[in-house]
């Protein structure tokens, strides 16, 4: 069965998936028996042609994607399960991975992040890529739907867990989605999940920006945009993938879109009280269209320094001095893995801490005991799991001490 992965054979490095299929399981990757399944589906709009062929279409879509990335992974759901006598949830078509070295979860997810990290293409930062592009495509467009009533297009977002919860971040981190085009609306916030009716927790992000930067390889969601949508320019056909030329039109943000954004630094935002002024502070940052790098790495670092705890990521201080301009307890932010070394890649949340002001020096290369130094960065991986996850990505290792040893080593 050519359509079978394996994930021994995944784990190897020089292994290369394609960056829609390595999309497709970071959006979501379903553990049933001893496989590991993506799946991808899309079901019928009220508000679209009726002249269209939707069962057809659905029928031939796995061959349809299996043309586009030029390799034949993507299998129906009927073969997929007669093949291996599975249930899969409700959906079109599949890909499949063996899990044949027995992956919890979280170390699939791991070794996928760490696999993603290091493709040449994910190392520059400012450059939307098609391999990005079509990275973006697999994580939302596979399971994505159009949104008929806002320009948006939004996907379910599965979480089991506070680790889950910060998968979309990659978007924003290495994948060059601005952050205010991302929109999410958790399940526990929505009041029919507060009134006991099930629901899933949405992901969205702007149509207009979708369509004209990133482009839609299904022929049906094009036809749900086009005749839903006004003003929305040509369209260009490359390589298989509708591009639009919208004229853009702001639309309102709930207060979902800034809690998406809280998750990428916060543990578990749904138990945090924000102040009036923090919220509006961040209704502020992701607003804001940035102009440049620089204007994106300023916001980031305000965002960070206004919503984490004031502790010393090492000693575990509250208390340094204040400062006169706000009357606020000072922190540094710190590089863990120096920024000196890779600026495009480590300039990032999940590799930012804050340390008082005495560390912060001690961290210096030239200012602290090397001792010292590697014990501090032992604390820091240990305790604070996003730092570890990434540190361990960036350096293809997941062994705590060894981590330790190299980024004390490379500390400027």
């Amino acid at each position: 069965m050519k359509w079978l992965l394996r994930a021994s054979t995944i784990l190897q490095n020089e292994y290369q998936l394609h960056p829609f299929v390595l999309g497709s399981f970071y959006s979501r990757s379903i553990f049933i028996d001893k496989y590991i399944i993506t799946t991808v589906g899309f079901k019928k709009s009220e508000k679209v042609c009726k002249n269209f062929d939707l069962t057809k279409y659905q029928k031939k879509y796995h061959i349809i994607l299996n043309n586009l990335i030029k390799n034949e992974l993507f299998v129906s759901k009927n073969v997929l399960e007669n093949s291996l006598s599975i249930q899969i949830p409700n959906c079109l078509c599949c890909l499949c991975v063996v899990n044949d070295i027995s992956f919890s979860e979280e170390k699939w997810f791991d070794t996928l992040y760490s696999k993603i990290l290091n493709t040449s293409w994910c190392q520059d930062r400012k450059y939307l890529s098609e391999y990005k592009k079509w990275f973006i495509r697999g994580f939302m467009e596979n399971r994505g739907s159009i949104d008929t009533t806002r320009p948006l297009i939004a996907i379910d977002y599965f979480y089991n867990s506070k680790y889950d919860v910060d998968k979309a971040k990659i978007l924003y981190d290495f994948m060059c989605v601005p952050l205010n085009v991302m929109n999410i609306n958790f399940r526990e916030l929505q009041k029919q999940y507060l009134d006991g009716k099930k629901r899933n927790t949405q992901f969205r992000l702007d149509l207009n920006w979708y369509v004209t930067n990133i482009g839609l390889i299904n022929e049906y969601k094009v036809k749900i945009y086009k005749e839903n949508y006004k003003n929305i320019g040509s369209e260009r056909k490359i390589n298989g993938v509708s591009f639009f030329t919208p004229v853009i039109q702001k639309h309102l943000r709930d207060t979902a879109t800034f809690i998406s954004y809280l998750n990428y630094f916060k543990e578990d935002i749904i138990n945090q009280d924000l102040t009036s002024e923090q919220l509006n502070k961040i209704r502020k940052y992701l607003g804001f269209n940035y102009d440049s790098q620089k204007d994106r790495d300023i916001a980031m670092r305000d965002l960070f320094i206004e919503l984490t705890p004031d502790i010393c990521a090492i000693c575990g201080i509250r208390e340094t001095y204040e400062r006169n301009r706000d009357r606020k307890q000072h922190f540094d932010v710190h590089h863990v893995i120096s920024l000196n070394n890779n600026k495009q890649l480590l300039d990032v949340m999940d590799n930012l801490v804050k340390l008082c002001p005495t560390h912060h020096s001690m961290m210096k290369k030239s200012h602290g005991l090397y001792a010292h130094q590697l014990k501090s960065n032992l604390i820091i991986l240990k305790n604070y799991k996003n730092v570890y996850s990434f540190a361990a990505a960036y350096f293809n290792e997941k062994n705590i001490n060894l981590l330790a040893e190299k980024i004390t080593k490379l500390l400027k």
